[in-house]
Parts: structure tokens; sequence; C-alpha cells
């Protein structure tokens, strides 16, 4: 048995309003990089790697103040930052011309709480 059930939907505009971000966020980094370019057979090519220390300052979250326009604010609070976080990259790359390059990179970003590990195409 099969039942029909009807529905009525009442669309109603609501717009989000942000009061902006209350956050003083400030970083310092040190860091070696290593790049060497070499010949492969007829074209140039690059590698990179490079290590880094970043040092956060300042509030390790984020504050936004939002509110819809037919209600009360509310707060959203982003994730929280970690004050050291070590960085490390190694990247290889093809130049195709002189203006013109294509290779991939991977950075990893490790703290004690966090692990953030893309690889980009460049």
């Amino acid at each position: 048995m099969h039942r029909a059930m009807a529905m009525t939907i009442r669309k109603k505009a609501v717009s989000l309003l942000s009061g902006g971000l209350d956050a003083e966020q400030y970083n310092a980094i040190l860091g070696l990089r290593f790049r060497q370019g070499f010949d492969l057979g007829s074209l140039s090519a690059w590698m990179q790697i490079g290590i880094d220390w970043e040092h956060n300052f300042g509030d390790d979250q984020g504050i936004a103040i939002n509110s819809f326009t037919s209600g009360d604010s509310f707060e959203v609070k982003g994730s929280s930052l970690d004050r050291n976080v070590g960085v490390i990259d190694f990247g290889v790359g093809i130049d195709l011309t002189e203006s013109l390059s294509i290779g991939s990179t991977y950075i990893g970003r490790f703290s004690e709480d966090q692990r953030e590990i893309p690889i980009a195409s460049i």
C-alpha cells in the first residue's frame, strides 16, 4: 500500500548578514628553500625543496558575528590555529617555454593537533 502525501512549501526570502570577523592573527615564518635546475633531454626541468617553521601570534580562533534578516545574531567560530607549525614542500617541474612551466608540488603542514597534506599542480 502506498500513501500519497501533499506538501506545501512557502517561499520566504532570507538574507544572511555578517558583522565581520573578530580576530587579530599574525604569523612569522622562518625557513630554508632550495631550487635546482637541470636538463631533462631537450627540456629544462627544476626541483625545489623547502622546510619552514611558522609561529602564529594573536588570537588562535576567529569569531564571525552573523544574523539572518529575521532573527537574532549568532557567533560562528573558526577552527583554532596551532601556535607552532612545521611546513615541508617538495616540487618538480618542466619549463615548456621561458614563461610557461608545468609541475607538481607536495606541501605538508604539521602541528601538534592538525595535519594538512595537499598536492598541487602548478
